[in-house]
């Protein structure tokens, strides 16, 4: 397993406050947290390299994070990826759990069930 403290985990989401208050709840478990507010942002960031999990929302103007996902996938950089959404529908969870997403969690999620799918991906 990798160490939390070397770990980077990137979250995408466009709701700044959804991608802070999910960072803060990693870093109080001891990971490391890049946040980004555009899967554009994300691509062009040094920390793309560093990313061992990626958390990023289904729905964001621009690039969605389906989107991002498979071009990081078509670029074999394909990052183990757990989706989240408020407005994801049964085919977008189909399609990423099929593509190879880890997880695929519904806003509002507990911190138990994100915590647990981090886990596991990192074990």
């Amino acid at each position: 397993m990798l160490a939390p403290s070397i770990a980077v985990i990137s979250i995408v989401d466009d709701d700044s406050s959804v991608g802070e208050a999910t960072g803060s709840l990693l870093r109080a478990n001891g990971f490391t947290v890049a946040t980004f507010l555009s899967a554009a942002q994300f691509l062009v960031s040094p920390e793309r390299t560093r990313t061992v999990l990626l958390i990023l929302d289904v729905c964001m103007p621009g690039m969605c994070g389906l989107e991002l996902f498979r071009q990081l996938k078509r670029e074999q950089r394909a990052i183990p990826t757990v989706f989240m959404t408020g407005h994801g529908t049964e085919q977008d969870r189909a399609e990423a759990l099929a593509e190879g997403a880890i997880g695929y969690l519904t806003k509002p999620f507990t911190e138990e069930a994100l915590l647990a799918i981090i886990h596991r991906a990192l074990d």
